[in-house]
């Protein structure tokens, strides 16, 4: 479920995350850093880098549960013997019982009429991108400049789906103003720009 959800923890649900959980979170941005460092004893501060962003928390019950990537996590026993038995089938055929499973759930979830199981959140994006840029070889998508399609995904909206991409400042909560939109978006009517396809 984290997997086809894409939640790996970024500037965008950061704080929301954080909410989830009762920590209370400051967010702030460091320079670069990588590390993750964190404590579940009672009432200390945890601290989580990841990549260039910092969360600081106190909680005297919840540690951060960190999320940034799907290669991080260990699994459990229980997570090991959940997937040893699992029922399975032919996914390519639609005979997969627990994708299909996975995939009504996701949907109903987030109240749409499908979803569509991934392996990485980084192919998830990708799959975005295509559904809505398929079309148009001369698209382009507005992305942050700190965002991870931007930053850590290896240039595929370029070299695997094809668009151009115009990069526009985040705010402290990872969002865009609504004036640094209006300039970056081009409208069609002038055959020598890419077209505005896409706000990731």
């Amino acid at each position: 479920i984290t997997t086809i959800m894409a939640l790996h923890l970024r500037q965008a649900i950061a704080p929301q995350l954080c909410r989830s959980l009762l920590l209370r979170p400051t967010i702030s941005i460091s320079s670069n850093s990588h590390h993750v460092s964190s404590s579940s004893s009672a009432a200390t501060t945890t601290t989580t880098t990841c990549r260039q962003l910092t969360i600081q928390s106190s909680s005297a019950k919840s540690p951060i549960i960190d999320l940034r990537s799907d290669t991080l996590t260990q699994p459990t026993p229980s997570m090991l013997q959940a997937a040893t038995l699992a029922p399975t089938g032919d996914d390519v055929l639609g005979e997969d019982p627990t994708i299909n499973a996975l995939e009504v759930y996701a949907a109903d979830l987030f109240g749409k009429n499908a979803a569509l199981f991934v392996p990485t959140g980084t192919m998830s994006n990708l799959c975005a991108i295509f559904a809505h840029c398929h079309y148009n070889k001369s698209a382009e998508i507005i992305i942050g400049k700190k965002s991870h399609i931007n930053l850590y995904e290896g240039g595929g909206y370029a070299n695997v789906a094809g668009v151009s991409a115009k990069q526009i400042d985040e705010d402290e909560d990872a969002m865009f103003r609504f004036d640094d939109v209006r300039d970056a978006f081009h409208v069609d009517d002038d055959d020598h720009c890419a077209k505005s396809t896409l706000i990731c």
